[in-house]
């Protein structure tokens, strides 16, 4: 994130949320790490980092998947709209938990209407315009870069 011009201190800078929790996570991971080595050190002597890497990879497969799906929701923000982005990451992600039937479809164009409204009728956020929608005509862009 950026930084923020402020006048109420370094605290208040959108990356010190995430700093403060990332740092919490690393401790508390590094220190689990480190026992759970110290006790089992004599089982990782014959243990093949790759053959180890691949065992991690195929157990978080769905985790690592999904986080592919939304990095290419961030970046297909400003290509295609906050709506069709969002409507796309929760459609994969009802294919990969096999939950892809007619409801559950339904369910997530009512939650993407529903946030749609939050954020930019209630609460205002407001995103840069999107390289889509410059293709449409004039009145149809200024409504898509408005609500969707």
């Amino acid at each position: 994130a950026a930084a923020v011009t402020t006048t109420h201190g370094w605290y208040s800078q959108p990356f010190v949320a995430p700093l403060f929790g990332l740092s919490i996570i690393s401790i508390f991971s590094g220190t689990y790490l480190l026992v759970n080595t110290k006790k089992n050190f004599h089982c990782l002597k014959n243990v093949n980092p790759i053959e180890l890497s691949f065992n991690a990879v195929s157990k978080y497969r769905t985790a690592i998947i999904i986080s592919m799906f939304f990095y290419l929701f961030i970046a297909s923000l400003s290509v295609v709209g906050f709506a069709i982005s969002s409507f796309v990451l929760i459609i994969s992600m009802l294919w990969i938990s096999n939950l892809f039937n007619r409801f559950w479809v339904v369910m997530s164009l009512i939650s993407v209407s529903i946030l749609i409204v939050i954020f930019r009728v209630i609460v205002s956020v407001w995103l840069p315009d999107v390289w889509l929608y410059n293709l449409f005509p004039d009145s149809l862009s200024e409504f898509a870069n408005m609500y969707l």
